[in-house]
């Protein structure tokens, strides 16, 4: 979301250190946010929330 909001210049380019977005039907970008779905759910699973201090 930052880089959509600060990461391209009044003509729309992006600046060279931008990352840029993954088209929506991207099957790359499909099975990487996958992938890190599941490793947070693996994380919390075996970590537990967050203590309350």
């Amino acid at each position: 979301m930052l880089m959509w909001l600060t990461g391209t210049r009044a003509t729309g380019r992006a600046y060279s250190w931008a990352v840029l977005l993954a088209p929506p039907a991207s099957a790359a970008a499909g099975a990487l946010s996958a992938v890190v779905l599941a490793a947070g759910v693996v994380a919390y699973v075996v970590r537990g929330p967050a203590p309350i201090r």
